[in-house]
């Protein structure tokens, strides 16, 4: 094969001419200059604002991004359960917020198991927005309910709820000054409070708790009143004819479509409660317990998953009375089969107002994950329509 020759009479041309494109002009040069000095005097200011402490500790675990700024004054997270506000959370001080269960590393410690270690981060834009980054987690953070994707971040605007994992603790945005007890994350990152808790100030914290014990007691109480008044209304069990009181609530529950529900359809619900040292029948002296908190939600999960393997051949409604009748600590309804109400009845049997939603979601024959509240740890049981 004949091999064709080469000019290289012009090859030192196309060289210099490629050589003349590829390098920057003096007022390129210039320009480039003048953007990485203002990057990196806004990169000094950052971690200024961070802090050298909360820095060595997160900095293995997260990298704040370049886009992060200084947060407006007063902006803070309202953590609620139920939907009642338990705490308030200051997140005004440095541009961006590490949660999860490792205190030592994260700025707002949750406790329950399904969340991670460093499970979220809450992180300000230079643009004054807020947005949240799911950390690569086994148990998912939720906006509104919507899963996001991890390390993807997510806007935050006033009024949306933040849930980590499948605890019930939720943290609603609030863009505006806080009242005036409430709780700051520390930016140095020291270990983080308990929620509630109000350091060198013991008799806020006493109010809490007095506050806590009177409405877990409210709770207590019109639940007794309801269950002692379920026979007279209908038999939970199906046993009795409910009265007109019944028919009326179903009526009103069912809407237009009731004439064409079929009788009996009410779904019966239960539930197996776990108490740990601090909650409320505990505090109360009705029951005792030396459980902490995440050992009362550890021995929950343990409970369900042995109802929903039981292999004795009789379901798992059977399997979760057994375990009502052995291991629940609630004392109004253990007698009781666990039986708390029914579904869609507003008045005749009613289901308490903060397992409610939780049970509204159960699908029949399914046993609910741990939920926590103010009297314990909860585990439902949607029972089978009959």
């Amino acid at each position: 094969m004949a091999h064709q020759s080469l000019d290289w009479s012009n090859w030192e041309a196309v060289r210099a001419r490629k050589a003349a494109a590829a390098e920057p002009t003096v007022e390129m040069d210039e320009r480039e200059r003048l953007a990485v000095m203002l990057l990196q005097e806004k990169k000094a200011a950052v971690r200024k604002l961070i802090g050298p402490a909360k820095l060595k500790a997160q900095e293995p675990h997260f990298e704040c991004p370049e886009w992060a700024a200084k947060p407006d004054s007063g902006v803070h997270l309202a953590g609620q359960k139920q939907g009642a506000t338990v705490e308030t959370i200051l997140i005004d001080k440095s541009p961006y917020y590490l949660l999860g269960r490792n205190k030592e590393v994260c700025d707002v410690e949750t406790k329950h198991p399904s969340t991670s270690r460093v499970h979220c981060a809450v992180v300000h834009h230079e643009n004054k927005t807020v947005y949240v980054l799911d950390l690569s987690t086994a148990h998912g953070t939720f906006v509104n309910g919507r899963k996001l994707q991890p390390m993807k971040p997510a806007k935050l605007t006033e009024g949306d709820e933040l849930r980590l994992g499948a605890s019930s603790r939720t943290f609603k945005l609030v863009t505006h000054e806080p009242p005036a007890k409430r709780q700051r994350p520390n930016p140095a990152n020291q270990p983080a409070q308990k929620p509630g808790q109000h350091p060198q100030n013991p008799e806020a914290e006493a109010a809490e708790r007095a506050a806590a014990a009177r409405a877990a007691e409210n709770q207590i109480r019109q639940h007794a009143d309801a269950s002692k008044n379920l026979k007279a209304k209908a038999d939970f069990w199906g046993n009795a004819e409910p009265g007109a009181e019944l028919k009326a609530a179903d009526a009103r529950a069912a809407g237009p479509d009731a004439d064409h529900r079929p009788q009996g359809s009410l779904h019966k619900i239960s539930h197996l409660l776990v108490c740990h040292a601090d909650s409320a029948y505990v505090a109360q002296g009705v029951v005792a317990s030396l459980l902490s908190p995440d050992e009362a939600v550890a021995r929950a999960q343990q409970l369900r998953q042995s109802i929903l393997l039981t292999t004795d051949g009789r379901g798992v409604a059977h399997a979760f009375t057994k375990a009502v009748k052995k291991d629940s600590d609630c004392p109004v309804t253990k007698a009781k089969k666990g039986l708390i109400g029914k579904l869609g009845t507003s008045s005749a049997i009613p289901i308490p107002d903060f397992l409610s939603q939780a049970a509204m979601k159960l699908p029949e024959d399914s046993v609910s994950d741990p939920i926590e509240t103010e009297l314990g740890v909860h585990i439902l049981y949607r029972h089978i329509n009959a």
